[in-house]
């Protein structure tokens, strides 16, 4: 059955023209799993919902024009109508019944094909129509002697068992996406280190990564799509391209990408799987650490600086010293965690100090002397060295070196490092008697 589309007065030479315009965009994927939407209409070419088992029923990709082409893959073999439980739509086999389709000539394309459940001739539509209830009806496309399904298009429908009339769910665009395919992404442009120094998966700071979509070879034309490269599943500005050049920025960051499908008024976003951790770039990670109050340490990565929170040096009450006032203490322990156990790159660790103050008095930065120690039962980390500090008070100088970690140096179990320092404040003997506080704010930045 099909619809008649020319009048009898139109030449011959007009049919071409006309059935191109017959040529739709497909419908979005349908929430049902349908490759796309298949209108249906009845004997009089009205949509319709609702048939009886053996009434006339054509199947069109457009819910206005009865004559809409449905489109198979340039890949696809044959084509064929079909009736199913959903769990059996893309297994021939297992179809209730079926009917062979041919292709409009020289093209992929089905005209109006018959889906009255009794027009099924193979298998066993009798039995769907005696039992009654839920089936897909539509067209398969097929390869491979009809065994592999390349794209169905189907509606749902509800069959009363004894008269077989039935009812077709309203189509309805996908809008979770379950049916859409999942971008994936690769390095395409590679960056030094050389492929025989970096391991298979990896990715560095200067790779170039290529989204790829995973479209079928046939796509439903009127879904729009955007893509949108992420940093920790942050969405990275002005990343939209198909291609992403991996930034320092990146770091010890994990990269993915989205593409975002918009059909039918509906978003959809998918989601790639995110890269492993970006080798190759720069840290930089800092704290403070007030001598009355505490800070939080920063987190970045695999180069962490831990500060206990509320961290305050201690000092023992002020002896006169050489016809000085002193006063001696600790600055208290923090811990250094490099786990970069693939880039190795090592650490150095300096402290500046704020000059002294009570009220309106102040005394210099300099007379604080700072010698830093290797807390050797806490760590674990090889290859970490104290620098010498600033062991004079009255001469000091800062910012100044607590300790570094060579580049390559064995990082140990854990890469733990615990670091403390001994002070020693000598007041100027013209320096007013009080309590006077400071900050000691610690860098730690990677080689």
């Amino acid at each position: 059955m099909k619809k008649t589309t020319l009048n009898l007065g139109v030449v011959l030479a007009s049919a071409a023209l006309l059935v191109s315009s017959l040529v739709p965009a497909q419908a979005a994927y349908q929430s049902n799993g349908s490759f796309g939407a298949v209108h249906l209409y009845n004997g009089s070419y009205v949509l319709s919902n609702t048939f009886a088992w053996d009434g006339e029923v054509v199947g069109s990709s457009s819910a206005t024009e009865s004559d809409a082409l449905l489109t198979c893959p340039a890949t696809a073999t044959g084509a064929s109508t079909f009736l199913s439980t959903a769990a059996n739509t893309t297994v021939p086999g297992s179809w209730n019944a079926y009917a062979p389709l041919s292709f409009k000539a020289g093209t992929k394309q089905i005209l109006q094909p018959n889906l009255s459940p009794a027009a099924q001739v193979n298998g066993n539509a009798l039995g769907v129509k005696t039992s009654g209830g839920t089936f897909n009806l539509g067209v398969a496309c097929t390869s491979n002697s009809g065994v592999t399904v390349l794209a169905a298009f189907f509606r749902t429908i509800n069959v009363t068992a004894s008269t077989g009339a039935y009812t077709a769910a309203a189509t309805a665009t996908d809008s979770v996406g379950s049916s859409l395919p999942t971008p994936t992404w690769a390095v395409t442009t590679p960056v030094s280190p050389a492929p025989s120094d970096r391991a298979a998966g990896s990715v560095y700071v200067g790779d170039v990564l290529t989204a790829t979509k995973n479209e079928p070879t046939i796509f439903p034309g009127d879904y729009t799509t955007a893509f949108q490269w992420k940093r920790n599943g942050n969405a990275i500005a002005s990343q939209t391209a198909a291609t992403y050049t991996v930034v320092d920025a990146d770091g010890y960051a994990k990269i993915s990408v989205d593409v975002v499908y918009t059909a039918a008024g509906v978003n959809v976003t998918k989601s790639s799987t995110q890269t492993p951790m970006v080798l190759g770039g720069s840290a930089v990670l800092g704290g403070t650490v007030s001598m009355s109050a505490g800070v939080q340490a920063m987190q970045n990565g695999f180069l962490e600086l831990s500060i206990p929170a509320n961290a305050a040096a201690t000092f023992g009450s002020p002896t006169i010293v050489n016809n000085y006032s002193q006063t001696t203490g600790t600055l208290g322990n923090v811990q250094i965690n490099d786990t970069r156990w693939v880039t190795t790159d090592g650490w150095d660790l300096q402290a500046d100090v704020a000059n002294f103050v009570s009220g309106s008095n102040t005394i210099d930065k300099r007379n604080l002397a700072l010698v830093p120690t290797v807390v050797n039962a806490s760590t674990t980390a090889t290859g970490v060295v104290a620098a010498a500090g600033n062991a004079a008070a009255g001469s000091a100088t800062y910012p100044v070196a607590l300790a570094s970690a060579t580049k390559l140096a064995d990082l140990g179990d854990t890469g733990i490092t615990v670091l403390n320092a001994n002070l020693t404040l000598r007041a100027p003997r013209t320096a007013a008697a009080g309590t006077y506080t400071s900050t000691v704010t610690l860098t730690l930045a990677t080689k």
